[in-house]
């Protein structure tokens, strides 16, 4: 078998950019072909059930970095305090000062299919429980509401700002995050 000229993370990295441009709805494979520089032959053979296969590579690719960079900091060691501070960190790398779209809520407003939904499910699900241990761990009380409260906060300040342009939602959002609550 011939190695493939494009590697596999340039090519999930590529089709996560595609599909926080486009959602899932609006990503047609011609799209896709020019986002990755594959034919579309070549999408098919690496991923076989098409644009469901596409997307769950785009969210395991997406899942993936942002695990590291925003879920692993609250599953470490050490005082909730930092854990919060380097979890925000990683949100504001992550999605760029809130430049970028969350390709979970694009995929999640459109008509991804049911493992696609799924995925996005067990993404949030890890984030909602890491925080809320460490919520926990501060003595706040219901930490798993506070957990929802904030990560609905950074959710819902990334599309303000893809629709307003204004980052000032998402800095706010990533500051409560960082924070002990009261």
């Amino acid at each position: 078998m011939r190695p493939a000229k494009v590697a596999d993370e340039a090519v999930a990295d590529a089709l996560v950019s595609a599909f926080r441009r486009d959602g899932y709805a609006g990503a047609a494979i011609r799209d896709l072909c020019e986002a990755t520089g594959l034919k579309s032959a070549s999408l098919y053979h690496r991923f076989p059930r098409g644009k469901t296969d596409m997307a769950l590579a785009a969210l395991a690719w997406a899942a993936g970095g942002f695990g590291e960079a925003v879920v692993s900091p609250l599953e470490a060691a050490g005082d909730p305090a930092s854990r919060l501070r380097r979890s925000a960190a990683g949100l504001r790398r992550y999605y760029a000062g809130g430049r970028l779209a969350c390709l979970l809520a694009v995929f999640a407003a459109s008509e991804a299919p049911e493992p696609v939904r799924d995925g996005i499910a067990a993404a949030l699900a890890r984030w909602r429980d890491a925080l809320t241990a460490v919520l926990a761990e501060t003595g706040a009380g219901a930490p798993g509401d506070e957990a929802e409260d904030r990560i609905a906060a950074v959710h819902g300040s990334l599309v303000l700002a893809r629709g307003t342009g204004s980052t000032a939602a998402f800095r706010r959002a990533v500051s409560r995050m960082e924070g002990l609550p009261p």
